[in-house]
């Protein structure tokens, strides 16, 4: 099992949580596992098998950042996150959900509220900001707390039932010295938060007789904090009774050190199972500690406790040199029934087992909801259709304008859609997302350039605003690829933040049409700048642009951009037919009527189509409940025309009944006919190109349908002409394919 262990640094500062990682790291059973942290160009690791530098802001703007590549090389099974606060912490949370990696998040005491509350208000409320993202991010995250009261803290933060208590584990020598030294000790760092001023002047307070002294052996964290010790120790004139030490790290002589002290001392402020209290106790030496921090029941029976007040402290100190018995054999009891307490052999395989539990939740991880996909794509795509609406209600010429202008590059963006979405979703190679891309940014010049030239000598009513909107559009356009970049790699974070920006978007756009029209301009353009972002963030522009690929690229996708050309051809064909054989406002009925029918079907060829394929547990439903759907489909269909018809044409015409009626059972076959049709791009992807020539075939077959039609019976035959189309897609995608394929 590969675990990747993410810590804010590796110093002598962060001894305690780096000594855990390195113990952790050495399971068997997680011995591909790495210990990661910031690249530090002043320290040089030797051990690169287990230990890995990152460099956490190379292209931190970009989804292929180095951490990126890092992960996706790697694959480890979990990232087991020490920490909280720093950067490296919250980008590893981030790539960890949106590579679907399992995470393991261990706060080390940094979510109790002395530890929160510990600095500024800016730093608590800055704290409590992180945790607001920390919060979203990690809703189906694991927690491991190393005490009951730390679960609690964590608990309080983020509801969640996956909190697991596990003692942390550490190395000792267990060995008892049989002399000991009129000695009290400070093992730890230089930080305001141990409270060692308070410490030093309880000590001093004491006043203890018979040459006691007090030894720091301090880490260097904070050199400022250091310095006022210092000066303490100076004004005091304590020099001889209290000495500063530098930190030992090798274990014989750190335990041996241990091991000689009458006593172990620690006022932190917070405090979690502190290493330095357990270490002195697994070689027998008690600990005097801030009555503040909880320790389990067990070892609290072997530790001294005391409120961080001068006076007691002071009161403590002298009571327990006077009358504490530091005897050999006491001592050896003491580190004995520690021993039997903390039983890092249980802690080990507690550890492994959650590993494992961790490790086999990430099966359960389901592809992006197709609600999510949804709710993205119409939100997308729906920026015209949403405006000509508002518009036709606030004010008619200016909706009219935009079905015009933009309603036309909405129609000439379809046929240059070129079913990209069914062939990337289905396609291996990375590179054909840029040359999509590519191809779309390169039409939406063309077609931004001969917009502005066009259309520059025209007075509009809202001149002002359709050259932003058309930028806008032609980046939503180019970003329906970066959707389906988002639903391949199942990148649900992205996704749902991409909806909530286009949600934003919309609300925002109402208010303004409202309240402020003359900034309608300059939201179009933020979010044309903030719809710019997701393609330089997923994606290098520096190969996109490239031309290498691109000529293949659109040779290799002609029957994919016919397919999309001769349907919209054939649309717009119809349209000139009816209005050819009827008047203006039988004509504008057809099509209303054509469009609503047509919709379910377009929106799932050209979205849902391919998504539910590639969800098996959706597929599985739909193919128990389709036929189903279409039996009651058709009966409620019926019930309803039945109805209508026994009102005598009192609601509506003959006409326009028997339109609606046809049409929408057009629709049923429609949806059943582009099943057979996504089914077959999914299944002989790899010979997609005769499903796109069935396309180009299909339209050709019901572009002359209208005048057939009307040849027949006039206009009566035109309420047909949804539902013979219908059939038609539906006999020729039923058609099995020639040998070769």
């Amino acid at each position: 099992m590969k675990v990747f262990h993410i810590l804010e640094e590796f110093s002598e500062k962060n001894n305690s949580i780096v000594t855990v990682t390195k113990i952790l790291s050495n399971y068997k059973e997680t011995k591909n596992s790495k210990i990661v942290f910031p690249e530090d160009k002043k320290k040089i690791i030797n051990n690169e098998k287990t230990y890995k530098t990152v460099s956490i802001y190379k292209n931190i703007f970009k989804l292929k950042s180095e951490i990126y590549f890092f992960l996706t090389k790697e694959k480890p099974d979990i990232i087991h996150i020490h920490g909280l606060w720093r950067p490296i912490h919250l980008i590893f949370v981030t790539y960890a959900k949106l590579l679907n990696i399992q995470l393991i998040i261990q706060p080390h005491g940094m979510l109790l509220d002395e530890a929160i509350k510990a600095k500024s208000i800016f730093s608590y409320y800055s704290k409590l900001l992180v945790l607001f993202i920390y919060q979203i991010l990690l809703k189906n995250s694991h927690f491991v707390a190393v005490t009951e009261d730390e679960k609690k803290s964590i608990f309080k933060y983020f509801k969640s039932k996956k909190i697991i208590v596990i003692q942390n584990p550490f190395i000792s020598s267990f060995t008892v010295q049989k002399k000991i030294k009129k000695q009290i000790a400070y093992f730890g760092r230089f930080n305001s938060h141990k409270n060692i001023d308070l410490i030093i002047n309880s000590f001093v307070k004491a006043n203890l007789k018979d040459n006691w002294k007090l030894i720091i052996y301090g880490i260097d964290d904070d050199i400022n904090y250091k310095k006022k010790i210092l000066n303490i120790i100076s004004q005091q004139n304590v020099r001889k009774k209290i000495l500063i030490r530098k930190p030992i790290f090798g274990i014989k002589r750190k335990f041996k050190k241990m091991s000689e002290n009458f006593l172990n001392i620690l006022m932190s402020k917070s405090e979690i199972l502190s290493l330095s209290v357990l270490e002195s106790l697994s070689v027998g030496t008690k600990s005097l500690v801030n009555i503040n921090i909880k320790y389990p029941k067990k070892i609290s029976k072997l530790i001294f406790f005391s409120k961080p007040e001068e006076n007691i402290i002071a009161k403590n100190l002298n009571y327990l040199t006077k009358n504490y018995n530091q005897s050999y054999e006491i001592r050896k009891n003491v580190k004995n029934q520690f021993k039997q307490i903390y039983n890092t052999e249980a802690s080990k395989k507690k550890y492994v087992s959650f590993l494992k539990k961790v490790a086999n939740y990430k099966n359960k991880i389901n592809p992006i909801n197709i609600f999510n996909i949804t709710i993205a794509n119409a939100l997308n795509s729906f920026v015209v259709p949403f405006l000509v609406v508002f518009y036709s209600l606030l004010n008619p010429k200016v909706s009219a304008e935009i079905g015009i202008v933009e309603g036309t590059i909405i129609f000439i963006l379809q046929i240059f859609s070129s079913n990209s979405r069914a062939i990337l979703l289905n396609e291996t190679e990375e590179k054909n997302f840029e040359n999509f891309i590519f191809f779309r940014v390169f039409v939406s010049i063309i077609i931004f350039v001969l917009f502005y030239f066009l259309f520059s000598n025209i007075n509009f009513i809202e001149e002002t605003f359709h050259l932003n909107l058309i930028v806008l559009i032609l980046i939503l356009w180019i970003n329906e690829i970066t959707l389906v970049y988002l639903e391949k790699r199942k990148f649900k974070l992205l996704l749902k933040a991409y909806i909530f920006l286009l949600i934003v978007f919309y609300f925002i756009h109402i208010y303004l049409m409202f309240f402020d029209k003359t900034s309608l301009i300059n939201l179009y353009l933020i979010f044309s700048i903030i719809g710019i972002l997701p393609l330089f963030y997923l994606f290098h522009f520096t190969s996109i642009i490239k031309t290498k690929y691109k000529t293949s690229f659109l040779y290799n996708n002609i029957f994919s951009f016919l397919s999309t050309l001769t349907n919209s051809i054939s649309v717009v064909f119809w349209r000139y037919s009816i209005l050819f054989f009827t008047n203006k406002d039988l004509a504008g009925i057809i099509f209303a009527i054509f469009s609503v029918a047509s919709f379910p079907a377009t929106f799932f060829n050209n979205i849902l189509g391919q998504s539910i394929l590639r969800q098996k547990r959706l597929e599985e439903v739909f193919k128990k409940y389709e036929n189903f759907f279409y039996i009651i489909s058709f009966t409620f269909l019926s019930l309803i025309f039945v109805i209508l018809k026994f009102f005598e044409n009192k609601l509506v015409s003959d006409f326009v009944l028997n339109t609606f009626y046809f049409s929408f059972l057009g629709t049923l076959v429609m949806l059943a006919s582009l099943r057979k049709r996504h089914r077959d791009i999914f299944k002989f992807f790899n010979s997609k190109d005769m499903v796109f020539k069935r396309d180009i075939l299909y339209s050709f077959s019901i572009f002359p349908l209208i005048v057939i039609l009307n040849h027949i019976n006039g206009i009566n035959a035109i309420s047909f002409a949804y539902l013979i189309s219908a059939f038609l897609s539906f006999i020729l995608y039923s058609l099995r394919y020639d040998k070769n394929y």
